[in-house]
């Protein structure tokens, strides 16, 4: 079977933005996976950029990827970042199923590896792109997996904001995966690298009044799934110490009057990755 994947430099500039080729980019089937997609956003100067970082933003259970690359567009441009938001579709085997990417590991898909090869795809095509490390955000379902990517891929990270998660997996070796990493190299054949993950500078962030249980009382979740007293805004908390108290580079932000809502988020992390990107230009400067 041929490469189906060419770079964009195969194309004249002046053609980019008519070709879909920079802006904001139409669901592209993955090529590895293809029953899953991604949306893109690349900056309309893509051609004078040096070299881009990702900013890869995985949705809820809502799955509103192109709304979420939409709200990153301005960070984007003034940074010269690319955006790449993935869509883990429910799967018609369990058309009732919205959690399916949520603990990385379902039916036969490994939703890590499959993040993974989008970006792959991705920085084929734009080689200015680099891939090596990313900036990862995810806020409600989207929490839950980046949270879980992380304990699998730290040394792929370069910030990660964890945004309300409906449930969480502690740093306890005490506890079984999804609750704990007790056995996690043996669910996903990777050891935990504890060394890269506290180099990570990764921000925890919640609604101070996003602490009702009805969405978890809605999906039957039982202890050890659910989340406990407070809510998400409580398990986020929690989540956070847990970190923190094996070394990890991480802070919480209470957002407070806002409930589970995501728009109210967002600022906060634009805010946190400016920061990160800021440090990040400065040390490359240095060099």
């Amino acid at each position: 079977m041929p490469h189906a994947l060419v770079t964009v430099d195969t194309v004249k500039p002046e053609f980019y933005e008519e070709l879909y080729l920079v802006g904001k980019i139409p669901l592209t089937q993955c090529i590895v996976a293809n029953q899953f997609s991604y949306c893109l956003y690349i900056p309309r100067r893509y051609q004078s950029l040096r070299a881009l970082v990702f900013i890869v933003i995985v949705h809820g259970s809502g799955r509103d990827s192109c709304n979420l690359r939409d709200s990153f567009v301005d960070l984007a441009e003034r940074q010269g970042c690319a955006i790449l938001c993935p869509l883990f579709p429910r799967l018609p085997q369990d058309p009732y199923d919205l959690s399916n990417y949520k603990t990385i590991s379902y039916q036969n898909s490994r939703y890590d590896l499959i993040l993974l090869a989008m970006i792959n795809e991705v920085t084929i095509r734009y080689p200015r792109i680099q891939c090596e490390k990313f900036l990862l955000y995810g806020f409600s379902g989207g929490g839950q997996f980046v949270h879980r990517f992380a304990y699998l891929h730290p040394g792929n990270l370069c910030g990660l904001a964890i945004g309300a998660p409906g449930t969480i997996t502690l740093p306890d070796p005490q506890l079984e995966f999804p609750s704990g990493i007790k056995d996690i190299e043996e669910v996903f054949g990777v050891v935990l690298d504890w060394e890269a993950l506290k180099k990570v500078p990764t921000m925890f962030i919640a609604g101070q009044e996003d602490t009702d249980d009805f969405h978890a009382i809605a999906r039957g979740r039982a202890p050890p799934l659910s989340l406990g007293e407070g809510g998400r805004y409580g398990g986020t908390v929690r989540l956070e110490k847990a970190w923190s108290a094996f070394g990890s580079t991480s802070h919480f932000v209470a957002v407070s009057k806002a409930a589970h809502d995501e728009s109210r988020l967002i600022p906060f992390v634009k805010e946190f990755f400016e920061q990160v990107l800021s440090h990040r230009h400065g040390d490359q400067a240095a060099l």
